[in-house]
């Protein structure tokens, strides 16, 4: 008799434990699903848009460290939109090439894999300082930007 109560015992022990084990996997899907909603909220968007106000800001950080350039404003115009560069195969016979590009199957479609991606070139910088009025002031921030951007400094517009 006591060995049937034991195998009672531990028929329901069994199988508490695994619908304990059930439900901790299911209360840690959805905890970790949450958690990965949250990050993906909270990492920058890559975009072209996200990529100009970043160099506004970073610009706007140099020239407000130069003395005299008092409160500053920046704007930054790009060329064109961001590029990438897909994964291809070359191949040659009998002196024709051929280019296939690598294509990865997902849940949304077929994409190309992506291997580098070219940001666009900066067209234009425009620049209002309160200290612009001081013609030394104005061309050294001319000359700080044209050389952190590496354009030529016709394209930098600095105001007061």
């Amino acid at each position: 008799m006591n060995m049937g109560k034991n195998i009672i015992k531990s028929k329901w022990f069994l199988i508490l434990a695994a619908v304990l084990g059930a439900a901790l996997l299911i209360a840690g899907r959805f905890a970790f699903s949450g958690k990965e909603n949250n990050t993906e909220k909270e990492e920058p968007d890559a975009s072209v848009e996200y990529y100009s106000e970043r160099l506004e800001e970073k610009i706007s950080e140099l020239v407000s460290r130069v003395s005299g350039a008092g409160e500053v404003s920046v704007l930054v115009t790009l060329d064109c939109s961001d590029e990438y560069v897909y994964a291809q195969n070359t191949r040659t016979s009998d002196g024709q090439s051929a280019v296939d590009y690598l294509v990865l199957s997902g849940s949304e479609g077929e994409d190309g894999l992506p291997v580098s991606r070219i940001y666009p070139k900066v067209r234009g910088v425009a620049i209002v300082s309160s200290g612009a009025s001081d013609i030394s002031v104005k061309k050294e921030i001319t000359e700080l930007v044209a050389a952190a951007l590496g354009i030529s400094s016709s394209k930098i517009m600095v105001s007061y």
